[in-house]
């Protein structure tokens, strides 16, 4: 598991991405450990939230080829890996 210091640093290494000028198909993201985090408007689906782990810091990759990761939507949690229990 990463410890608190090196989680700040890369906390403090995040960046935003903005639209590619031009590019229809391009979303702002927020880069963050390797990951790209898109969030954007779409015509037919409205708010999109999307996840790309293609470039995930080799220390939060487990041995089994996956990234903890705790998703949530205001106070709700919706996504929990590993699983959390609700007094957490």
């Amino acid at each position: 598991m990463i410890d608190s210091a090196r989680c700040h640093e890369l906390n403090e290494e995040a960046e935003f991405l903005p639209v590619e000028p031009g590019d229809p198909d391009s979303h702002p993201a927020l880069r963050i450990a390797g990951v790209l985090v898109f969030a954007y408007v779409h015509p037919k689906d409205g708010l999109v939230v999307s996840v790309d782990l293609d470039e995930t810091e080799p220390e939060l990759i487990r041995e089994d080829d996956t990234v903890p990761m705790l998703v949530s939507v205001g106070i709700t949690t919706v996504f929990a890996d590993p699983p959390r229990n609700n007094h957490q």
